[in-house]
């Protein structure tokens, strides 16, 4: 994905929390892939500015409990990295927890990741909606639901 598109083209969904929407398509990890032009290491956490062509954003990677105090930083600034995570807030600006951060070590892995940017932003400019076999299809099972209850009832009076 384009960062750019965190800005412009996701919202949250004002029905479940930490649920992004993108064309009502729901999303919850996303990947970017971009140069680190900035690095900010914590106690707890590290903090990487991420660029792509089409802008900038924090990306925070937390250390777990586990490994106590010692932080350690693994990316520095001018590598190009693949980032996988979950879109949040903090402050009133978006950023993006980091579930995994690899270097982007082959220009084939960039090529790869483009083309998929591409193929999956076609699909997300799409308006999602849920088909109506699948709204037919839980209409049926709620019958059978209701049938099996009355059967249920009925046999019981019989008794």
């Amino acid at each position: 994905m384009k960062i750019r598109s965190l800005y412009e083209d996701i919202i949250p969904s004002s029905v479940v929390q930490n649920l992004w929407l993108i064309n009502n398509h729901p999303l919850q990890i996303i990947e970017l892939v971009g140069l680190i032009t900035a690095v900010d290491t914590k106690e707890k956490y590290s903090k990487y500015k991420l660029e792509d062509t089409t802008g900038a954003i924090q990306c925070v990677q937390w250390v777990p409990r586990s490994f106590g105090q010692n932080v350690i930083c693994r990316y520095n600034v001018g590598d190009m990295v693949r980032v996988r995570g979950k879109i949040t807030e903090f402050r009133n600006n978006r950023e993006i927890k980091i579930v995994s951060i690899s270097a982007m070590d082959d220009m084939n892995q960039l090529s790869l990741h483009l083309a998929l940017t591409n193929k999956t932003m076609n699909f997300l400019k799409k308006p999602f909606s849920i088909p109506d076999t699948v709204t037919q299809c839980e209409k049926l099972e709620r019958k059978i639901c209701e049938s099996v209850t009355e059967n249920i009832f009925y046999k019981r009076s019989l008794r």
